[in-house]
Formats: C-alpha cells, structure tokens, sequence
C-alpha cells in the first residue's frame, strides 16, 4: 500500500555504484579484497553466453529436468504473507516461457510472472553447483578466478521474467552476479541502514522500494540507495552483507557465483542457500535473547533504562 505522504515531502539520497574497468585477475582479486564496496565491473569478456543464451538456445539446449520456479500473478515478490507459489516444470519450457515475455510491455501480458534460483540436486542437502548441474551450459561463461577453490561456496542460476523484482535481501557470503541476457536493475543499500530497511531476518518488508509506504516505513527515507543497470557482459560485485533489491528489466539470465571471504569455521556447515548467520552472530543473538528474557523481570521504567544503557554499550563496541 502506497502512502499518502506526497513524494515532494520525502527525498532519499540516491548514489550511482561505482564502476571498475577490468584489466587482469591479480588487480581484480587485490581490489575486490580490500574494497568491501560494491562495484560494476566492465572489461571482462565472459564468453559466448552473451549472444549464445537466448530464449530459444536455452529452450533447445536445456534439459527437460524438473526444476522449481517461483510463479506469482504480481511482478512485485512479497514474503509476508507470499504472494507466490513454487511449481515445478521443465527447465527448457522455463526459458520459453520467459523468453516470450522479453520486456516490460510484453510481461504485462502475460498472466503469470517466473523466477527461478536454482537448487542443489538435493535442495535440503547440497548448494546450486551451475558447471555440474548444467554442463551442457558451463563451457559458455568465463569468469574472472577472484576466489580459490577452497572458498569457492555455490554458484546460482536465475533465469527471470521481464518486470518481476525480488525483496530485499542480503547473503553473508560475496559473490558477482555476471549479467548474461536482458537488463537488471539492482539498488543496494550499505549493512549501516540495516536498522533503515526494517529487517525480518534476512529480508525486508519494504517490497515496493520505488513506491514504499512512508507511513509505514519512515526510517527508510535515511536509508542511502545505490543504484546501477546491468547490462549483458557487466559483472556486480556484492560485498556481504551489503542488502540488494533487483528489478528484471527485460527476460533475464544471470548467474551468481558465491565464495567465502572469512575463514571457514565462520559459517555453518548446514547451509545451503548462504544466509545463516555467521557463528559468532548466532552466539551473540542467543546470549541477546536471554539478556532480554532477564530483562522482563524488572518493572517497565527501569527495564526502558537499562535498555537504553545496553544499546549505547552495543553503539559504542560495535559501530564503526
């Protein structure tokens, strides 16, 4: 629901993402390691992907095999409560579907909108795996080696109708998301306007961030917005934990390619998906949780009180 305050009353800040021209691995790696910012990096051919993967190649070349494909009557994806459902169909009928709704005017027509983010063979045990799932795929994309294979974690297929746009999120591990078919727009925010973007877990409820409820929502309105188009051949570095909203601006193909920036024993082994937070994160919410429980047992001033104290001990060890 849109909010009746007027849009001259409300200006967010809007930044554009910086770009990075692509000269070799070793510059790209070195930047990528101490940036922590995202960035829009041009200059890297990533093979024959780019003319090859239309809708109609992908359709003859991609297997039967079933795969899950969020499908919602609405180009906005809502979690709270879901306005999609996951049904399953053949991969190359996937890329058919949504190659006839190549822009925004042909995926208005249509009466339904597509996303798929591939899975694991088994989606409760194993993380997407692009060059062992799609092999008939794989030799067509080439990507810069800024990750070993020790911290490479998953790589992602997404293949998308023109117009729908994915919820805010963020993942706790980096990846770049190589722009293959069609155009996206992404908005970014920094893990500083966490607080800004009303977080339940690892999303936001703020859906429609082009429109959003101000009422409903002021805090947004600090949030700094960076915005950038990918076009096919660009390549988004998104450091974790920055938070990211995506707009298909035609029929998309992307791929994302996840890896661990921290060591190892960081992260939880039972993650699939890469948005578990962090071990140390889940020992600090616990101990968060019995700091509250231990709260309620004072009277409602004295619990405001030392509240209050406790956010101003976490502001000053935690904040930058």
């Amino acid at each position: 629901m849109a909010s009746n305050t007027t849009p001259t009353e409300i200006h967010q800040q809007v930044k554009l993402v910086s770009r990075y021209q692509y000269t070799n691995e070793l510059e790209l790696t070195e930047f990528l390691q101490t940036t922590r910012l995202p960035h829009l990096i041009q200059g890297f051919d990533i093979g024959p992907c780019k003319e090859l993967w239309t809708s109609e190649y992908l359709h003859s070349v991609c297997s039967s095999n079933l795969v899950s494909v969020m499908v919602s009557l609405q180009p906005l994806l809502e979690f709270a409560p879901k306005n999609y459902e996951y049904k399953s169909m053949p991969l190359n009928e996937l890329c058919k579907l949504c190659g006839i709704s190549h822009d925004l005017e042909s995926a208005s027509k249509m009466k339904e909108y597509y996303y798929l983010r591939s899975l694991g063979e088994n989606p409760f045990k194993d993380v997407a795996d692009f060059y062992k799932q799609l092999p008939e795929l794989s030799k067509d994309i080439l990507i810069p080696k800024v990750f070993t294979e020790e911290q490479y974690f998953s790589s992602v297929l997404r293949i998308a109708s023109a117009g729908i746009q994915l919820f805010t999120h963020y993942d706790i591990m980096d990846n770049i998301l190589v722009q293959i078919r069609g155009r996206k727009r992404i908005a970014l925010f920094s893990p500083r306007d966490s607080n800004n973007l009303y977080l339940q877990k690892e999303k936001s409820p703020i859906v429609d961030i082009d429109n959003p409820d101000w009422d409903k929502f002021p805090k947004f309105s600090n949030a700094i917005r960076w915005d950038c188009i990918l076009n096919p051949g660009d390549m988004l570095y998104i450091p974790a934990p920055w938070l990211h909203n995506v707009k298909n601006l035609d029929f998309t193909v992307a791929i994302n390619f996840f890896w661990k920036n921290l060591d190892k024993s960081m992260y939880a082994t039972n993650d699939v998906f890469g948005n578990k937070d962090l071990i140390p994160a889940q020992r600090a919410k616990q101990i968060l949780s019995r700091a509250l429980k231990a709260l309620d047992e004072l009277p409602p001033e004295f619990k405001e009180f030392y509240g209050r104290n406790m956010i101003g001990i976490i502001e000053e060890k935690t904040f930058q």
